[in-house]
């Protein structure tokens, strides 16, 4: 692979990435898992492991 094939990849993935990463879905989704997820520290003793 070229370096010009290799930057139009990333250049590629990297919009695709944003676009997706900027939706409302995806923000629901991440509040989700952090509601999941903070109750879970006394589950697992809050271990840093």
């Amino acid at each position: 692979m070229s370096d010009n094939t290799v930057s139009k990849f990333f250049s590629e993935f990297a919009g695709a990435v944003a676009d997706r990463s900027g939706t409302p879905v995806t923000f629901v989704l991440a509040v989700a898992l952090v509601v999941v997820w903070a109750p879970s520290g006394p589950f697992f003793g809050y271990s840093e492991n």
